[in-house]
């Protein structure tokens, strides 16, 4: 049916309703209308809200979505497009929206309903919650925040991918901190070495005498890098350690804003034993991919609207203190993703070695606690590893001569003046 057609059907049907109407306007976006009417009569909201399914089979499209718009008795009805076109990553990049955009790290959210193209930094935001189910577009638009940050150079990656093919192709990357981690011991050290470094920022802030990291930045030569973790499929960890996780989880969100650590957790189970309440108290700022039920939209952005969602990149953003918004989300093929990494390889030297995280944090471990002895056992019970992993690590810290040699009577002697 053509644009003409639908107002002309819309108006008749608002008539027919018993609601006086006016046409304003028409937006028009990459995969949907957005008509506005002024109302003329007194309606209550109620009614005109419980008409989109009567509109949908008028049209016959799917999901129309009725808005209560900002201005005084208008509303906006969201049609859908029967062809959608592709917000595409390559032409989003080059927009002069991007290049120009402000702020420490910035990234491309998508095309909002106007057609303009939608930039925001993640360090406004501090944290971000993204939560879809699977084929909604979430792994995509990971993909291109990504994407948009590596080019950085005054930003380092903490990549966690437990189902290790959606974040592989980021191995190689120079300002990847650790490996990637794809299990939940590795992730659990991650977060906790992370817990360590921001400890370390905040010692260096309070002794240098400024209140953030920007204030630090601005007046160093030596500049704090900001640290951007990266979390797929966050339900995985939750189901293997939740209690853990959680912690960890909640500690980095509540402390890391000052001293420039940003989390991104993306989960496609949006339910409430993986999304608790402390966690998003923690994670103000939402995104919304398609959800099968309005109990998954509620979970995730606190009321309905991701079950009327079309799919593949549609989604709904939300930031504390401001309206929500609809937006198509740009897509990055795997060749564009690629091209990226070496053109950031390029810019970005090596510099970085990949640590140890498991070694780092047991030499932290061992020097806050001041410990004279050491087992495979004490490892285990703090690190939640397996025996394989702890007897490899003492090993590497034998070799390192931090502890003894291995006596079957007593346990190994730990040199703390040889952690440096």
């Amino acid at each position: 049916m053509k644009l003409e057609n639908m107002i002309k059907e819309i108006n008749l049907f608002l008539l027919r309703n018993n609601i006086n109407n006016e046409y304003i306007k028409t937006d028009n976006s990459a995969y949907l209308y957005t008509l506005h009417f002024l109302i003329l009569n007194t309606v209550k909201t109620k009614k005109l809200l419980k008409l989109e399914d009567e509109i949908s089979f008028l049209l016959g499209v799917k999901k129309v979505r009725i808005k209560l718009s900002s201005k005084a008795n208008t509303i906006t009805i969201e049609i859908p497009k029967n062809k959608r076109d592709i917000v595409r990553f390559k032409d989003c990049i080059e927009t002069d929206t991007f290049k120009n955009a402000k702020g420490e790290l910035p990234f491309i959210l998508g095309e909002n309903l106007t057609g303009n193209i939608v930039v925001k930094d993640l360090t406004e935001m501090t944290h971000l919650l993204i939560a879809g189910q699977t084929g909604s577009g979430k792994s995509v638009f990971v993909n291109t925040l990504i994407n948009c940050l590596i080019l950085n150079k005054n930003c380092n990656f903490i990549m966690i991918d437990t189902k290790k093919v959606e974040l592989s192709i980021y191995n190689k990357l120079h300002s990847l901190l650790f490996p990637i981690c794809t299990d939940v011991e590795q992730t659990i050290t991650a977060l906790t070495w992370t817990i360590n470094e921001m400890d370390k920022r905040y010692t260096l802030l309070e002794k240098s005498g400024f209140k953030d990291i920007n204030e630090y930045n601005k007046k160093k030569k030596k500049k704090m890098k900001r640290i951007v973790i990266i979390v797929d499929e966050f339900a995985d960890l939750m189901m293997k350690s939740s209690k853990q996780i959680e912690q960890l989880i909640c500690r980095i969100a509540q402390l890391s804003r000052a001293c420039g650590i940003h989390l991104v957790i993306a989960t496609q189970r949006p339910s409430r034993e993986v999304l608790t309440g402390l966690i998003k108290i923690n994670l103000p700022t939402r995104i919304a991919f398609s959800v099968n039920s309005k109990i998954n939209s509620r979970i995730i952005l606190d009321e309905n609207g991701a079950e009327q969602l079309l799919g593949k990149g549609d989604m709904l953003y939300l930031q504390a203190g401001k309206e929500k918004e609809r937006i198509q989300s740009a897509y990055i093929t795997d060749t564009e993703i690629k091209k990226c990494i070496k053109l950031a390889n390029q810019e970005i030297p090596k510099t970085i070695k990949q640590k140890d995280i498991l070694l780092e944090t047991t030499l932290k471990y061992l020097k806050t606690n001041k410990k004279d002895t050491l087992t495979t056992m004490d490892l285990q019970d703090f690190f939640k590893i397996t025996e394989l992993q702890a007897s490899n690590l003492m090993e590497t810290l034998e070799k390192q001569k931090i502890v003894g040699k291995y006596s079957l009577f007593s346990p190994r002697k730990v040199f703390l003046n040889k952690i440096e």
